[in-house]
């Protein structure tokens, strides 16, 4: 049988610049191909060039095929006819793919509308069908509400079905299970494999994450450097590699964990003691005080200085508001938190400030948190008005200095702007950001969840390198359990609100109790555990 989708001597250059060199792929009707590689290694560019959506200044040589069809080169009216209708995409980011302005019934029935030429009534009526069809049925999720109404899960669900309306022979999937937690990301993987078995469709799963491509494609892929260095059968090719590319990307995919490390004996460095946080949610149309939603029930911890501590649950679970409350953005309505035994605001200003230094944060997103405008000097220093006191022109260029080189990235940097460094490196100046104020503990939020293996690996041994010279303390607020295996002593898991678990990292993860730490554990997509079930998935 012929392949759906066949590609020959794929070539990209990008102002003379070859990005893509000599790819050759071929996906069957009805398999899960899963593409791999570090950022920057051609995987985006190669999914812009099957769907003719490369940038102006972008050139393509070779072939590409769908259905024994040349799509390379084909004029753009063509091509516009391609796209949804043959070709289906899910983008790594629903929030940012979807149009906040449009109901998600209406641009579900778009792609019909565009490409059957039916009426808006007919259209809305098979939108419905998709939608319940990726599991999107019944009042939570109703065609009529807008995406900022569903959760992440939720919008990650629209965009497939917005993918797979018209039934397309090929659907590429571009990281479409990166800022999930991971029993969203387990259902998102099978709903994928599901429709690619039904529908006979050829799947293309881009992914830096080995566990989730090992446990839903068929055959895999490795690129690096614009070029596709191994690829086979995902049981062969990551159980026993051969290239040495493949063989670093396995080793880095499970980083070893750090010698454990007991706190140090005396009080805790931060504390919450029953701490609740409520929303107002919006006034209904009945008389009577808004309602209002308990988002953080009655949490309690405490973490000793050079501890490392995690933070787990799904998405909605409060984790996200709690640490907001940690770093004294959010006031809570009961409980109180403290910073070496005295709340943020209580005392001199003085003395308040200096409270806030000792507990800094680093988020998922540096290309959100790091502001595009500013040179890399003015971004790290932000936290400086914090030091008491404050610090002259040179003492200011000294700490900058010293916070830059903490992470590897040198002084030199100073004059750039975030766009000329790689995710990598971004991640390293918001650390810096963070270790100029010279603080005691890190909250990261999901910091490394966004990062390929490798990247992911060497931020974490910046950070256990700063540990062990610095003895800082960590918060790990992550939805990776393997994140938190190798780089925490302890753990505490997150359900509605509330810690239903706590306790020594390897005890909760190997032995939970709780049913929901149970669930998050068996949802954790692991490499091992897949490579020893694996099972050459559907081909039809």
């Amino acid at each position: 049988m012929s392949p759906r989708l066949s590609v020959r001597a794929l070539g990209v250059t990008l102002d003379g610049t070859a990005i893509v060199n000599d790819v050759d792929l071929e996906i069957s009707a009805g398999e899960v191909t899963g593409l791999v590689g570090e950022s920057g290694s051609g995987k985006s560019m190669t999914a812009l060039a099957l769907l003719g959506l490369l940038p102006q200044e972008a050139r393509a040589t070779g072939s590409v095929r769908l259905n024994g069809i040349e799509l390379l080169g084909a004029p753009e009216a063509e091509l516009r006819l391609v796209r949804g209708r043959r070709i289906g995409i899910v983008f790594q980011e629903p929030a940012t793919a979807l149009n906040p302005l449009m109901t998600i019934g209406d641009q579900v029935a778009e792609v019909l509308r565009e490409h059957d030429r039916i009426s808006h009534a007919d259209a809305l009526s098979r939108a419905i069908a998709v939608l319940e069809r990726v599991g999107l049925g019944g009042a939570s999720a109703a065609p009529g509400r807008y995406p900022h109404e569903l959760s992440g899960g939720q919008r990650q669900r629209v965009a497939i079905a917005i993918a797979i309306a018209a039934r397309p022979a090929l659907l590429v999937a571009d990281e479409p299970t990166t800022a999930l937690d991971v029993t969203t990301q387990a259902q998102v993987l099978a709903l994928l494999a599901r429709l690619a078995a039904e529908d006979g469709m050829a799947t293309l799963l881009i992914s830096h994450d080995l566990a989730v491509v090992a446990s839903t494609a068929r055959r895999i892929a490795i690129m690096h450097r614009g070029r596709i260095v191994e690829q086979g059968d995902v049981g062969r090719v990551l159980g026993t590699p051969t290239h040495r590319y493949t063989q670093d990307l396995v080793r880095d995919y499970s980083p070893a964990p750090p010698l454990p490390r007991l706190a140090p004996p005396g009080p805790a460095l931060l504390v919450a003691d029953r701490v609740v946080r409520e929303y107002r949610m919006p006034r209904t149309r009945f008389l009577g005080a808004a309602p209002t939603r308990r988002v953080v029930d009655a949490v309690t911890l405490s973490i000793a200085p050079g501890e490392r501590v995690g933070l787990v649950g799904e998405s909605g679970s409060g984790k996200s508001t709690l640490v907001r409350t940690l770093l004294g953005l959010d006031e809570p309505e009961a409980g109180r938190v403290t910073v070496g035994g005295d709340a943020y605001a209580s005392g001199s200003h003085a003395a308040s400030r200096a409270r806030r230094r000792l507990v800094q944060a680093v988020f998922q997103d540096p290309v959100g948190s790091l502001n595009p405008r500013h040179r890399i000097g003015r971004i790290v220093a932000e936290p400086l008005h914090l030091a008491d006191p404050r610090p002259d022109a040179a003492e200011r260029a000294r700490r900058i200095a010293a916070a830059l080189d903490a992470v590897g990235l040198g002084s030199a940097s100073v004059d750039a702007f975030p766009h000329q460094f790689s995710g990598g490196q971004r991640q390293r100046i918001a650390i810096a950001r963070a270790l100029v104020a010279e603080p005691a503990l890190l909250i990261l939020d999901e910091a490394v969840s966004a990062l390929d293996a490798s990247t992911r690996s060497q931020i974490l041994e910046l950070l256990d390198r700063l540990w062990r010279e610095r003895g800082l303390g960590y918060l790990f607020v992550t939805h990776d359990l393997a994140v938190v295996r190798a780089v925490t002593e302890r753990v505490l898991v997150m359900q509605g609100g509330q810690v239903v678990e706590q306790g020594p990292t390897d005890r909760i993860l190997d032995h939970p109790e709780h049913p929901y730490t149970q669930a998050l554990v068996a949802a954790t997509p692991l490499l091992e555990r897949a490579l020893a079930g694996h099972r050459p998935g559907p081909r039809l």
